[in-house]
């Protein structure tokens, strides 16, 4: 048994493969399991850990984007790592192994992202944001622009080239000159790759935050995650 020195993973309790963690005394440890050994294989087993690998993949897609990353840092209390902390708290929120109205990218404390339409279309995202101006205040000195950040869950394989049953992909819009009164429009193309990786999926499902950033590109205000589905 070896004891985790530092935090790389945060805290961890349960099975990944064929290493084991538990917490003891306030102290994490990891053993590998033996060779022989099998992972259950009953109905409730084999959900858990398919709910789980999606939680992980939509942790990991969090953790990909900096500027959602460097929110959760900046803006959670956390004791692990961020992967760790948004995997957890995204758990309990997936509705048959996909992601729901309650799943988060960024802390539910943000303002309201007012989004008035969200489409997808050919390997592009179009979003529109109503004019924040009774929502959002500002300090032009330190925030200039605006831009959106998101996730695609796609699942339901519609061609045998799927490699897996769901996939994630990031998305970044181009940051705009923050317009308060007046509507703001992100067209977002997603480039060839992605596209073609999406076209193999029936359905579509969008996490998505309005970020407001200075001109070094750092966050300076965030929205709440916004959700839509059926795309």
């Amino acid at each position: 048994m070896a004891e985790l020195k530092g935090n790389v993973m945060g805290i961890f309790k349960g099975k990944i493969g064929k290493i084991s963690g538990r917490v003891k005394n306030g102290k994490n440890y990891f053993v590998s399991l033996p060779a022989e050994f099998n992972p259950s294989m009953t109905p409730e087993a084999v959900a858990r850990r398919e709910k789980f690998k999606v939680t992980a993949k939509l942790a990991k897609a969090i953790q990909k984007d900096e500027i959602l990353k460097s929110i959760w840092i900046n803006e959670e209390n956390i004791n692990s790592s961020v992967y760790t902390h948004v995997l957890k708290l995204n758990y309990n929120f997936l509705i048959n192994n996909s992601p729901s109205i309650d799943n988060l990218i960024t802390p539910d404390n943000g303002f309201n992202p007012n989004v008035t339409a969200l489409s997808y279309a050919d390997g592009t995202i179009s979003v529109s944001v109503g004019a924040l101006e009774n929502i959002l205040e500002i300090n032009p000195e330190t925030e200039q622009f605006i831009q959106v950040h998101g996730i695609i869950f796609a699942d339901e394989p519609v061609s045998t080239s799927a490699n897996e049953l769901f996939m994630y992909e990031n998305f970044v819009s181009e940051k705009l000159p923050i317009d308060l009164q007046n509507p703001t429009e992100f067209s977002i193309n997603l480039g060839y790759k992605k596209k073609r990786s999406i076209a193999k999926y029936g359905s579509l499902k969008i996490l998505l935050a309005v970020i407001t950033t200075n001109n070094e590109q750092q966050y300076v205000q965030y929205s709440h995650t916004h959700f839509a589905d059926n795309l």
